[in-house]
């Protein structure tokens, strides 16, 4: 997991450094990345502790309890890299230079997102 986040981090990278550095830092990039990993980790983390905290819990409420997790992971890794992925490509509106593509941004978020999603489930 950690090889895929840095090697798309590494893409990402590579395509910002061609723009106007001033707008967008890599450490930014790399913040924003890790953002959708640590919320990801401390949803998990979260609900695992609620689950192994309760006392005597049959198959069904087992079974609940992780479709509610599926949910929850799911959603917030979702907000998180939609809110990165208009926050850059706000960055990359502001840029001077035409030939950077919203597109190029957004699709590397997308296959973030995408990866940790595959990852968790």
């Amino acid at each position: 997991m950690t090889t895929i986040i840095r090697s798309i981090g590494i893409l990402v990278m590579r395509r910002v450094s061609l723009m106007d550095k001033r707008s967008i830092s890599m450490r930014t990039v790399l913040r924003n990345i890790g953002m959708i990993v640590v919320a990801m980790v401390m949803v998990t983390v979260g609900v695992r502790v609620v689950m192994r905290n309760i006392v005597g819990v049959t198959m069904g409420v087992r079974v609940v309890v992780r479709s509610i997790m599926v949910v929850v992971v799911a959603v917030a890794s979702t907000s998180v890299a939609v809110t990165m992925s208009m926050k850059l490509m706000e960055r990359v509106n502001a840029m001077d230079e035409g030939w950077v593509s919203m597109m190029m941004v957004g699709e590397r978020m997308y296959h973030v997102k995408r990866a940790c999603f595959c990852f968790w489930f």
